[in-house]
């Protein structure tokens, strides 16, 4: 952390994002999760028009919900479906459907699993239906094995809803 913040101070706005991004990942591997999405925030900022804005994106709705705040991890996915790039906006579906996801029910400071809603299994099925729907070849196109398996993986997620 010493390091990245050592390396962000004093330099050009490229440097100071990409300085901000290794903090927020060095953030997430001490399990500080709200520094952490703080920190992607402000590297986003500082890079927007970066090739790794996507990726930053994600990690801070990632550390984001792992703090408790499904609000910003929800708007951070929905920009992810936002994007031009087919790979983020199937993997903002998927995120924003695991999100919702009884499944992958967050657990409650005693350590028991929260009661999903009626309400969220269907939010999850709409997301999966979306990214399943963004994964449908074109005419003469075909889908790598990556995007295949991608695709098989949100069905099997979508057939294991409640």
């Amino acid at each position: 952390i010493k390091k990245a913040e050592s390396i962000g101070e004093g330099t050009d706005d490229d440097l100071s994002g990409l300085a901000q991004a290794a903090l927020g990942r060095a953030e997430m591997d001490l399990k500080k999760w709200s520094d952490a999405s703080k920190s992607f925030a402000a590297s986003s900022e500082k890079i927007a028009d970066s090739s790794l804005a996507m990726i930053l994106l994600e990690n801070q709705g990632r550390a984001a919900q792992a703090s408790g705040d499904a609000s910003q991890a929800t708007d951070c996915f929905t920009k992810l479906t936002q994007s031009s790039d087919l790979y983020y906006q199937v993997r903002g579906h998927s995120l924003l459907g695991d999100l919702n996801n009884p499944n992958y029910a967050a657990k409650t400071a005693g350590g028991a699993k929260t009661t999903a809603t009626e309400g969220q299994s269907k939010t999850a099925r709409t997301h999966y239906d979306a990214a399943l729907a963004a994964l449908v070849p074109s005419e003469g196109h075909v889908l790598t094995v990556s995007l295949k398996a991608l695709r098989s993986d949100i069905s099997r997620r979508k057939a294991l809803l409640p």
